[in-house]
């Protein structure tokens, strides 16, 4: 098991320590109550980030390395990571949103940047279906795709 340096001091901090642990059940548990703002968001949530960590486990990763960031577009002041596998050194970038009622909102980010660009990076793994199916299975880069 890999050292964190931040202490898991709030929600936050917990889900991004056990994802970064590819420990799926651990997150459903923290996650699976928190308030929606539409019906069934949580499930669709958990469904695909399953699958995400499970893509990551096939590749041969034993934990994502987490590099902070931030999205540039929608939510600037929310905080973010790029979870990258320690093998496989496929990504994903994840925004930790809090909504104005203060709940937390974890969603998928197309604007995300970091203080560095990692050199060999692999496939992004996507939580979206449809990207998941056309870029990450694919091994196709969005930013390489012409149109």
């Amino acid at each position: 098991m890999p050292f964190t340096l931040r202490p898991l001091k709030t929600l936050d901090d917990a889900v991004r320590h056990f994802i970064q642990e590819l420990d799926y059940e651990m997150v459903e548990l923290l996650i699976k109550d928190l308030p929606e703002d539409e019906p069934g968001e949580t499930q669709l949530l958990l469904r695909r980030l399953e699958r995400a960590l499970e893509y990551f486990k096939d590749q041969g990763d034993t934990h994502l390395n987490v590099v902070q960031g931030k999205c540039t577009s929608c939510y600037p002041k929310s905080s973010g990571f790029s979870f990258v596998g320690n093998v496989s050194k496929c990504y994903m970038n994840l925004i930790f949103h809090h909504s104005n009622k203060g709940h937390l909102d974890l969603m998928e980010c197309n604007q995300f940047k970091t203080s560095f660009t990692a050199k060999n990076q692999g496939v992004r793994v996507y939580l979206d279906d449809e990207s998941f199916r056309s870029y990450t299975l694919n091994g196709i880069d969005q930013d390489d795709v012409p149109f």
